[in-house]
């Protein structure tokens, strides 16, 4: 009797020090997780997608230019007026930079006209400078002319230039509406004539902001 007590006590002993042991091993795994990449060295980093947000350098599109070299017309009195309007379109957008000098003091009002020539014109035996530049260039015939920033206007619309006393003047100002390409259609603005006045836009007055006479004259062309 007491033999199969201490075989039993013995059993019952072994039992528990192996689940005791087993259990320790279990709880040694547990606590100690293997490093997630510890088995793959060369795996990449999970792509969480951040990439796809990040901006990029993609360009925006060709660039396009054109310029136009500005001379005086036959018109007296009105200085000497010489400039380069300087055309670069990205896009649906076009860059203008007009650059004068030798024109007369204050306000002049500057836009594309539709002839593709500086020639004079005679009307009922008066000459009219630059006449053969014809009106307002207007391919989308947006009916009206105003300012640049106004919500109706011929696309060659550029409002005025301001030249100091020394007879120089600069413009800049970014524009939509038509563009300088080679095959751009009715919309493309080479060949078109540009019109520097003596007088100044004032942005109303149809359907040339009475600007009056052409002081400057020069052709758009690609660069």
């Amino acid at each position: 009797m007491h033999r199969r007590l201490l075989l039993l006590f013995l059993l019952f002993s072994s039992s528990s020090a192996s689940t005791a042991i087993l259990w320790a091993c279990s709880s040694d795994d547990q606590s100690a997780p293997p490093e997630p990449d510890a088995g793959f060295p060369n795996r990449e980093p999970f792509d969480s997608g951040s990439k796809t947000d990040a901006p990029t350098d993609a360009p925006a599109g060709p660039t396009y230019k054109a310029r136009a070299a500005i001379t005086p017309t036959s018109l007296p009195d009105a200085g000497a007026p010489t400039g380069t309007l300087d055309l670069v379109q990205t896009g649906g957008n076009v860059h203008v930079t007009l650059t004068m000098m030798g024109a007369t003091a204050g306000m002049h009002g500057v836009h594309i006209h539709d002839g593709t020539s500086c020639a004079d014109t005679t009307n009922d035996g008066a000459v009219v400078a630059a006449g053969a530049a014809g009106g307002h260039w207007d391919p989308g015939d947006a009916g009206a002319h105003g300012f640049p920033t106004s919500a109706v206007h011929h696309p060659g619309d550029f409002g005025n230039v301001t030249i100091a006393g020394d007879g120089t003047g600069t413009l800049t100002l970014d524009v939509t509406g038509f563009n300088v390409q080679a095959d751009g259609g009715i919309f493309s603005a080479l060949g078109h004539a540009v019109i520097f006045h003596q007088g100044t836009d004032d942005g109303v007055t149809q359907p040339t902001g009475n600007a009056g006479t052409r002081a400057g004259c020069g052709l758009i062309q690609a660069q």
